[in-house]
């Protein structure tokens, strides 16, 4: 093919593209998308800029998730095209939503790029297309990249936030629900679990009933997503019954078709097991959400590796669970994805080094946790601060030290209303009380434990601790 169209003159040649072009369009058309990246390749041979620009983002469409590689090749194709363009305000157009989409894509699979450069490029064409939705999507998703990625979660909020002011701007449901959908990640992330519920019950209203709306903006469910997080927020608020409807909203996700928002209910699911030391089912949960990650990028693999180590932790298999975690530290920092991520996976190493004999290992992975914690003000992970107390009790240091350590876990609980957790602080004041020969403080944080463990229902642990009282 080279060879020919090589002897042919320049004019020839363009010719020659474009005729194949059409002949292709004409013979294929029931089957123009699958058929959008050679279009787009003859188009952009015969010098047909615009023309390439739009199949290129058909052909970016058309692989989607199903293949990212392709998708963002084709999305830089398109911005690419779009500058030697002369057609001014569709190209700003086309550029705008390559920006968008190459982030989104980029921020599933872990794929390096100048994200900077990409929001600022988009931004700047969205403006000058005086397109309020692509600049909305591009707020939304460089919220994700600042978040997920690059694990800076006020950013996270800054820009997902901008996003819905954008999007009130509009008459335009579907945009306010998507961006909506992408804001009640960053609340919860962040710690804010009141805010994210009303954010969830926003999405819940915009979108009715019907799973589909906001997903164009999104690439998933918002509706579905609001769903989990509701349950998720509500069940560490306030009630954990909420865990009952996680595989129902497991199942109706899948047949909706939005196999990420199965994945994450079984997250939580093993996340809610864990906390409320249950192993019902546990093991089970694992290999599903491995199932789901399958081809669905980076990101999804990592958040199946986060429920298989809340899996292994239910069933105390702590060496299986520092290995797993130790892993998915090592594909975070090296895929550079999820890395708000970062500190669940130190808690489990630290918690697993702890019950392995090692508190030594097991401190520094929970100090480093801590750390991460309070540099990025990623507020999900509050147990680090419960893990980094146990290290400090297996070192023997100073109570002082000990307190402080609990001190700041419970504002952070406060801050939160990471309600479920306020069991284990108190039980932990217990145990630093009776070391320290305090016996009415300790009967008194005893007393607490066993409130708050009552008011979740969780009838195991207070009735050990009514034993440890008795």
């Amino acid at each position: 093919q080279e060879v020919a169209l090589g002897s042919q003159l320049q004019a020839r040649r363009r010719h020659s593209h474009v005729a194949v072009a059409g002949a292709i369009e004409a013979t294929n058309a029931e089957h123009l998308d699958e058929r959008a990246a050679l279009l787009a390749h003859h188009y952009e041979a015969a010098g047909e800029t615009l023309v390439a620009a739009r199949w290129y983002h058909r052909a970016a469409e058309w692989a989607g998730l199903k293949d990212i590689q392709a998708a963002l090749h084709h999305w830089q194709k398109v911005r690419e095209l779009a500058r030697l363009s002369g057609e001014a305000v569709e190209a700003a157009a086309l550029t705008a939503i390559a920006c968008s989409q190459a982030m989104m894509l980029a921020w599933r699979f872990g794929a390096a790029a100048e994200w900077s450069t990409l929001f600022a490029e988009g931004c700047a064409a969205a403006e000058r297309a005086q397109d309020l939705a692509a600049l909305a999507v591009l707020n939304a998703n460089y919220g994700v990249v600042r978040g997920v990625n690059h694990g800076i979660i006020p950013d996270y909020v800054r820009y997902t936030s901008e996003a819905v002011r954008i999007a009130d701007c509009t008459d335009d449901a579907q945009l306010r629900c998507g961006t909506r959908g992408f804001l009640l990640y960053a609340l919860a992330f962040s710690g804010q679990l009141r805010e994210a519920e009303r954010v969830c019950d926003e999405v819940i209203a915009l979108a009715g009933n019907d799973p589909h709306v906001g997903t164009q903006v999104m690439g998933f469910s918002p509706l579905l997503g609001a769903r989990v997080t509701r349950q998720r927020c509500i069940a560490f608020t306030s009630d954990p019954a909420g865990l009952r409807e996680l595989p129902l909203l497991r199942q109706q996700a899948l047949d909706c078709g939005h196999p990420d928002v199965a994945l994450w209910a079984l997250w939580c699911e093993a996340e809610l097991q864990w906390a409320l030391a249950s192993t019902e089912g546990a093991d089970a949960l694992a290999p599903a959400a491995a199932r789901l990650a399958v081809d669905r990028g980076v990101l999804n693999e990592i958040v199946a590796a986060l429920t298989q180590c809340y899996a292994l932790a239910c069933e105390g298999a702590w060496q299986l669970l520092l290995d797993a975690a130790s892993d998915s530290l090592v594909l975070i920092r090296k895929r550079s994805a999820s890395r708000n991520l970062e500190p669940d996976f130190l808690a489990h190493v630290a918690a697993a080094q702890i019950e392995l004999g090692n508190p030594a290992a097991g401190r520094a992975a929970a100090a480093e946790s801590v750390g991460i914690m309070r540099e990025t003000q990623y507020a999900w992970t509050v147990h680090s601060y419960a893990v980094l107390a146990r290290a400090q009790f297996a070192l023997r240091e100073p109570a002082a030290d000990i307190a402080a350590t609990l001190d700041e876990y419970a504002a952070l609980l406060e801050r939160t209303a990471f309600h479920l957790h306020a069991g284990e602080l108190y039980e932990l004041r217990a145990r630093l009380a009776e070391r320290e020969g305090h016996a009415t403080d300790r009967i008194a944080a005893l007393q607490s434990a066993h409130d708050c463990y009552t008011s979740f229902g969780m009838t195991n642990q207070a009735a050990r601790i009514a034993a440890a009282i008795g």
